[in-house]
């Protein structure tokens, strides 16, 4: 396997570096990455404290605070520090910044997908469950128009890779992302930040923390954004019928923000606490940037014609993308027959109760959530009313967990749980093709319950067994019914309706060892099962979509390696993993009786994924780090019959970069004597991607770099702090997602984010 591993290895470099000689904008990136690297060491700044540099990274993936070095998983994580000075706004800005992890989103503020070590979901129904969960704190988001929530006022983000069923329980086979929120002191403080940044952004977050009695402290804070959007639309006015959608200022992608989280710690003694969080979210944007492009020869009328070559593809009505230059115009800029929004509302109570005995403590975590969505878009992204979409759904969901976790440090360590949750989903949607109109309801409830138990025991000094076991119990009920009243396929009014009705058990485990060398040396070992539940698809209406798929089976193998070596100046982590995939969930493209196209979820039998993450974080000196992460993934489909017959084993699973590196450089350095700057440097480099099953070239991103620059100085005192950051500093373009609407001789691709510059001021008090 080593072997396989590093010839694997080095026919990615090669691509790598053949990438870097063609990409002049990153050539030039670099040299200015390198002066101003140079430059720093050249300066011989004043000195800053060196224990900010070195200073051990605790997270809380085993569900207690913990030294990273100590946990026998793959993590990595992403401080409050940097989350600010880069200007991170959602989740899916979080891409770039972990190898391994790809994060793409439909719309950009309306859904996160995400894929760990290339397990995940295309599908973007709103019923379908995610491969990777999102967590705030101890919560789990079932929903993946809940991940786009608002970054603010965080400690940090780790993200675990590899299935955690076993301590996370639900649909966690890729790994999770966790959000950790910053906690109530008892000390008066806070802040309060002012941005104004490109496409008329202006942001603001704040927060202020203190005690409200002798026993209770309390944390609030909000973030607020207001932008004219970064696409735009070269139509004068929206075309579509039956639909509010309104121009502003030819903009698309438009956002209004508002989101406030209130946090209360209770501290009657030194045994008993109880923390409860109250949330809200309201959304106000354009809807979706979708770049319509067409695949038709115009001599052949063949859908034959590569629009990354050539300029004169049309589609079967005629159209040519209107700034003559097919997909190398402006990627950012579409003919849309009508301009839609993307408007939703949340709000959840979160409650925690911890009781810690002598052996043992005792945790209970309650949650309610409510999502309400309400959007409409131009699904195509042409100029003809081909695919337009409107969405109305409401999501709850409620789970509650009670946890006893032993209070060892060295020596037998465990923990027992319990873990129920209900969620509901009903849905009204319609959609428009050609003019036709369908209307689609449907209502979903899952109810899932877990017992669940985990195990660290010494076998000698040193040695540690791991073991863990989970018995879940899904129900999955789906109730759904369309009607076409002017569609061709079926007689006006018709009514086609679906009832599914499914349980699902299953038992997952994991066991393991872990090596102990030294005070700061760590290998490990494991072998774990994940699970992800079946379900219903919901598609767009068409009875052909309403189908059901069995539940997720993964078993990985996984080794690492965690070490801090020169008195915490060089931290290295490395993990290597074989994953044996059975009835992978996949989002697949169907023909139908009338020539159209299904969208359905089902299974690949079987898929095999395989590669590592190398991770090192320099200490240079006192004044200057450089963090580098790098992925290698080889996941193919080694037997899967599409549902339309075709033999689609040996294609690579979509987004599973082969190779993805990240590259980070921070400096400290006191220009004046009462201000101290910091300057952050980042380049991320990820491989080609395919973004269907299929591997259709017409839907496949081209490798791509990115960079970003961050400089800020703050006050010696804290109180002010001062920053400007530039995300996509070289303005790169490439595809976030792509779709094929083969029926309209075309295909539709989302754009991701051009270049975009902040500057914030920031006021902290105490």
């Amino acid at each position: 396997m080593k072997i396989l591993y590093v010839e694997q290895s080095e026919r990615q470099f090669d691509h790598f570096k053949r990438n870097i000689n063609a990409n002049s904008k990153f050539k030039s990136n670099l040299k200015v990455f390198t002066t101003l690297l140079l430059a720093n060491f050249i300066l011989s700044p004043e000195q800053v404290n060196a224990e900010e540099m070195v200073e051990s990274i605790v997270v809380t993936a085993t569900r207690k605070a913990e030294s990273i070095l100590s946990v026998p998983i793959a993590i990595d994580t992403l401080s409050a520090g940097k989350i600010e000075s880069f200007d991170v706004d959602t989740t899916n800005d979080l891409s770039s910044y972990f190898p391994g992890v790809e994060i793409r989103a439909v719309s950009s503020s309306e859904q996160a997908k995400a894929w760990i070590r290339g397990s995940g979901s295309i599908d973007f129904a709103s019923n379908t469950n995610p491969t990777v969960g999102v967590y705030i704190d101890d919560v789990y988001l079932p929903n993946t128009f809940q991940h786009t929530a608002p970054i603010f006022d965080l400690e940090r983000i780790e993200v675990l890779k590899g299935p955690q069923g076993t301590r996370y329980g639900r649909n966690v086979t890729g790994g999770l992302i966790k959000y950790v929120t910053a906690k109530p002191e008892d000390t008066f403080s806070g802040y309060f930040d002012l941005g104004v940044g490109s496409f008329n952004e202006i942001k603001s977050a704040g927060a202020i923390t203190g005690p409200i009695s002798e026993t209770t402290n309390f944390r609030f804070a909000y973030k607020y954004v207001n932008d004219d959007g970064w696409a735009s639309s070269r139509a004068s006015e929206p075309k579509g019928d039956g639909f509010p959608g309104t121009l502003k200022n030819n903009s698309l992608n438009a956002e209004n923000l508002l989101a406030t989280r209130l946090l209360l710690d209770w501290n009657p003694s030194t045994l008993f606490n109880y923390e409860l969080m109250i949330h809200s979210m309201r959304r106000r944007a354009d809807g979706g940037t979708f770049q319509y492009v067409g695949i038709v020869d115009p001599v052949t009328y063949e859908p034959t014609c590569d629009p990354r070559s050539r300029i004169d593809c049309i589609d079967y009505l005629g159209y040519r993308d209107s700034d003559g230059v097919g997909e190398r115009g402006d990627t950012s800029a579409g003919d849309h027959d009508f301009f839609g929004d993307a408007n939703s509302d949340s709000y959840g109570l979160y409650g925690k109760l911890n009781y810690d005995f002598p052996a043992f403590s005792v945790k209970h975590i309650i949650a309610f959530d409510r999502f309400k969505r309400d959007s409409q878009y131009d699904a195509d992204g042409g100029a003809y009313m081909l695919s337009n979409n409107y969405y109305k759904s409401n999501f709850k969901t409620a789970s509650s967990e009670f946890q006893i976790t032993s209070n060892a440090q060295d020596e037998f360590d465990w923990d027992l749980g319990l873990y129920i949750s209900s969620d509901e989903l009903s849905a009204d949607n319609k959609y428009v093709f050609f003019g036709l109109e369908t209307d689609q309801e449907f209502y979903q409830k899952q109810l899932s319950k877990a017992i669940y138990g985990n195990l660290k025991y010494p076998l000698t000094s040193g040695l540690y067994f791991l073991s863990g076991l989970r018995y879940t119990n899904d129900s999955v009920y789906f109730d759904h019914y369309s009607i076409r009243p002017t569609a061709l396929d079926f007689a006006p009014g018709d009514v086609e309706g679906s009832i599914s009705d499914q349980t699902f058990t299953d038992i997952s485990w994991t066991i393991g060892l872990q090596q102990e060398i030294s005070e700061n040396t760590m290998l490990y070992s494991t072998v774990s099962n994940g699970y992800k539940s079946g379900g219903a698809g919901a598609g767009f209406g068409d009875p052909g979509e309403f189908n059901s798929y069995k539940p997720e089976d993964l078993m990985a193998y996984e080794v690492g390696f965690k070490s801090s070596l020169f008195a915490g100046r060089v931290v290295l982590d490395t993990a290597f993993y074989y994953y044996d995939y059975r009835d992978i969930h996949v989002f697949d493209v169907t023909s139908n009786q009338f020539g159209g196209q299904n969208f359905i979820v089902t299974n690949a039998s079987k898929g095999i994924y395989k590669g590592g993450e190398i991770g090192a974080n320099i200490n240079l000196n006192d004044y200057n780090s450089i963090n580098l992460g790098l992925s290698f993934i080889h996941a193919k489909y080694t037997d899967f019959i599409s549902a339309n017959g075709e033999n689609l084993s040996g294609n690579d699973v979509p987004f599973a970069p082969p190779l993805k590196v990240v590259i980070s450089y921070d400096s400290w350095w006191n220009l004046f004597s009462d201000w101290e700057t910091n300057l952050n440097l980042r380049v991320s480099y990820t491989d080609r991607v395919f973004h269907d099953v299929r591997n259709n070239p017409l839907l496949t991103a081209d490798s791509y770099f990115l960079s970003d620059i961050a400089l800020s100085t703050t006050r010696n005192d804290g109180k002010y702090k001062y920053s400007i950051s530039i995300n996509n500093l070289t303005d790169e373009q490439y595809r976030v997602q792509s779709f094929d609407f083969i029926e309209f001789g075309s295909v539709t691709h989302v754009p991701n984010k051009p270049r975009n510059i902040s500057i914030k001021f920031k006021y902290s008090f105490e």
